[in-house]
């Protein structure tokens, strides 16, 4: 916990005091597609995996 601290108190301290940095406004846009396009995709491997499972055990109750 000691080393944590430590560790905080020197990054604090090693920090510029003036960051020059520039974040355009079309990246919240970006992030928002990103976002977006994950669930998309995590929703479309779920129904494919659902779909192959359903249809293996529709196979093996026709048999």
């Amino acid at each position: 916990m000691k080393l944590a601290i430590v560790f905080l108190f020197l990054q604090i301290l090693l920090m510029p005091s003036k960051v020059y940095a520039y974040i355009d406004p079309g990246t919240g846009g970006i992030l928002y597609q990103i976002v977006v396009l994950a669930i998309g995709a995590v929703a479309g491997i779920w129904l494919s995996v659902k779909g192959i499972i359903k249809r293996l055990f529709k196979k093996r109750r026709d048999e």
